[in-house]
């Protein structure tokens, strides 16, 4: 008996096999079998972080199956679930097999539709765009077609960007192999100053029973006398409270924020603050939360917090997907919210367009940047609009953004 139990405990052993005490529980069924008239068909295909429940992608004639079981979704490939379910009365495992597709393409940010290259200059014309891709962190850029940086010409070229699930995106480039680079016409200074918006004449267009006109203003407004604002017409100011230009630079606090909060409040207007950040990932998101927690010390705000990222022009240089970007914005959000306050997404009309998925949109209030002197085009929801860059009110020497607050 001992020699036979050897026998079988070497050829398990040196097959691999082992036995699943969990399966054999759910009345010995193998999870990769259903019994007999029962059936469960997954969608084979589902989209990159779309995360769904597992009742929106199978069908089924099995009981007590957990429906509203999530799906990861966060990588891209062959992916499986076991789920638990009963099938006339006895308990089944099953191990459902799904593939996550990317069938988005990565964007471009900035391209040039042609460019100046000097003779015998192998530089790359790919480190002259801009791109960013939904999945791909660091999707990859070639020129197709044929030129020849050894002599003069003009030659039609294209960009072509792709990311790892091999979707493609292209754009025309026109090179220009010279001798010499042509010198860039210079502009004429304007006859006459831009005179700017009036504060006035935003609140005589826009002012309405269901608007406030407002402000936002840094450190560059100086000392502003928030009385003067009031009496203009201005009910609600939003303030930077600290900035971050690079992802390796710490927090500063901006120069007038506690003058800005204190004086704003004592005239009386409604109090926001937004952060200008920079950050690229949850770690550095939660360091942004407890910057705002520390900095605020209890000041009550009228608005969400603001979650101001317009870093575009690096953004290929940072190494992260969109999908990252929105993640930061969400552990941000998260993070306030355990401490009590609601968040804000600002952003321009084109990179909330681009940039910002629907479901970040849905859930937070927008602050729209759109500079235009009629109603904005742009289609999405937003609580407030930034009507301008070159306001001019009284109580403000010089230009401030001005503010359109939807109740």
């Amino acid at each position: 008996m001992k020699k036979i139990l050897a026998i079988l405990l070497c050829t398990v052993l040196l097959t691999g096999c082992s036995i699943d005490l969990e399966t054999k529980m759910y009345d010995g069924m193998d999870s990769t079998k259903l019994p007999d008239g029962a059936y469960i068909n997954i969608k084979k295909d589902i989209s990159v972080f779309s995360s769904p429940k597992l009742i929106d992608v199978i069908d089924t004639n099995v009981e007590d199956i957990d429906a509203n079981l999530e799906l990861d979704t966060e990588t891209i490939g062959k992916n499986t679930i076991v789920v638990s379910y009963s099938y006339k009365n006895k308990q089944y495992k099953y191990a459902l097999n799904y593939n996550v597709l990317d069938n988005i393409a990565p964007i471009y940010l900035s391209a040039p539709s042609s460019k100046y290259v000097l003779v015998n200059d192998d530089t790359n014309p790919c480190d002259s765009i801009n791109i960013a891709d939904n999945y791909t962190k660091v999707p990859t850029c070639e020129v197709v077609g044929n030129y020849d940086i050894t002599k003069v010409g003009t030659y039609n070229v294209k960009f072509v960007i792709k990311d790892e699930a091999d979707n493609k995106n292209e754009r025309k480039l026109t090179i220009n192999v010279v001798n010499k680079i042509p010198s860039s016409p210079s502009n004429p200074s304007p006859s006459t100053p831009n005179p700017g918006v009036k504060f006035s004449w935003v609140i005589n267009t826009f002012k309405t029973d269901k608007t406030e006109i407002g402000l936002d203003v840094s450190r560059w407004q100086g000392d502003i006398d928030f009385e003067k604002v009031k009496n203009a017409g201005a009910t609600f100011v939003m303030m930077r409270m600290g900035v971050s230009n690079k992802p390796e630079e710490e927090l500063a606090m901006d120069r007038k924020y506690k003058q800005n909060i204190k004086n704003a409040k004592a005239a009386g207007l409604k109090v926001g603050v937004y952060i200008y950040t920079t950050a690229i990932n949850d770690e550095m998101a939660k360091t942004l939360a407890d910057f705002a927690i520390n900095t605020l010390d209890g000041e009550t705000l009228d608005f969400p917090i603001v979650f101001d990222w317009e870093n575009w022009s690096k953004f290929r240089t940072y190494g992260i997907s969109i999908h990252d970007l929105n993640k930061t914005f969400l552990t941000f959000a998260n993070e306030l919210e355990k401490r009590g306050y609601q968040t804000m997404l600002y952003g321009s009309k084109h990179y909330l367009e681009i940039m910002w998925e629907d479901s970040i949109k849905e859930k937070y209030p927008v602050w729209l940047a759109h500079y235009t002197n009629s109603q904005t085009s742009y289609e999405g929801k937003y609580m407030m609009w930034q009507q301008c860059s070159d306001g001019h009110i009284d109580g403000i020497d010089g230009e401030v953004d001005i503010d359109i607050l939807y109740n």
